[in-house]
């Protein structure tokens, strides 16, 4: 299997990570559903990227986690590579106290940073409220945007991989043709009344048959209203 569908499969996980745990396994997605359309799908003609990346952020940022997950920054496996000697009861306390001290920068250091990536890993700009406010949820999502490599690099360096972090744009494109149609995802902003009238939560989707748990959405086109912040499907 080549290198970019690799990551074509990887962000495939990262979009249903919400159903699920699922494998990088090329196996895993065949799919098996009613819309025989499925796999020839092609963007709609008002297709545009930067709205679908503005509507869908987590497309964007994703490409981040991968990278961190890729070069074993990310954080559940990091805390472990750092303890060498696991029955060494000094070496692990050595390792949580760097680990739970980078956190803490991470999280700490600047409150615009931290308000930045909490919009990054997918909370609303009404939602956020200070950096002492956040729960643990909220946190341990922000963190996932750490490097976390024992104490290095720094704070600066953290913030520098992050703001000019280089995105795969052919990936970004893809995104929707190959996995936003299935997630139901909103391509575009609604065009007034007329097409505020089927409710996403209202849409009885089909399934993929290997996974019948991940639900297959492509037979509607959704766009998304801001006036309510609700998902309808595009009539």
């Amino acid at each position: 299997m080549n290198k970019k569908m690799n990551l074509l499969l990887a962000f495939f996980s990262l979009a249903f990570m919400s159903c699920s745990d699922i494998s990088s396994n090329s196996s895993d997605f065949v799919v098996a559903t009613t819309n025989t359309d499925l796999a020839i799908y092609s963007a709609p003609g008002d297709f545009d990227l930067e709205t679908y990346l503005v509507l869908n952020p987590d497309v964007k940022y994703n490409q981040i986690i991968m990278d961190l997950k890729n070069n074993s920054f990310y954080n559940p496996e990091r805390l472990d590579s750092m303890v060498t000697t696991k029955n060494d009861a000094a070496t692990v306390a050595a390792a949580k106290a760097s680990f739970e001290a980078d956190n803490l920068a991470f999280l700490k250091t600047d409150p615009s940073f931290t308000k930045r990536i909490f919009k990054m890993a997918g909370y609303s700009e009404s939602s956020w409220l200070h950096v002492d406010s956040l729960n643990s949820e909220q946190k341990k999502m922000i963190l996932r945007f750490n490097r976390q490599q024992n104490g290095a690099p720094s704070f600066q360096e953290d913030t520098t991989y992050l703001f000019t972090f280089k995105y795969d744009n052919e990936l970004l494109e893809n995104h929707y043709t190959m996995f936003g149609l299935l997630n139901g995802r909103p391509y575009r902003y609604c065009n007034g009344a007329s097409e505020l009238v089927l409710p996403k939560s209202q849409v009885v989707p089909d399934t993929l048959g290997k996974r019948p748990f991940i639900l297959d959405y492509s037979a509607n086109l959704f766009c998304y209203d801001s006036t309510t912040s609700t998902i309808y499907a595009i009539k």
